[in-house]
């Protein structure tokens, strides 16, 4: 199973990229500083890929990413 940080995930294009590398039993968290684009990441996901989020296989999150994201950590990629 591998983690991986993904840090100013904006509109969670990528995200949902690196959660299809990761295969399903990966994780990925995803960072972003401006909550709306947190917002609109979730809302992109759950319209084309919702069990990413409902598996768990993929976390958005508010946060300055220049401090990573421990809550989540330990990470296999940042």
């Amino acid at each position: 199973m591998s983690t991986v940080l993904d840090i100013g995930s904006g509109s969670g294009y990528l995200t949902v990229c690196m959660a299809k590398m990761v295969g399903p039993t990966g994780r990925v968290v995803g960072v972003e500083h401006i909550p709306e684009l947190v917002e609109q990441a979730k809302k992109n996901t759950l319209r084309d890929q919702p069990t990413y989020i409902e598996k768990g296989r993929i976390v958005f999150s508010a946060a300055d990413g220049r401090i990573g994201f421990p809550q989540e950590a330990p990470y296999d990629c940042m």
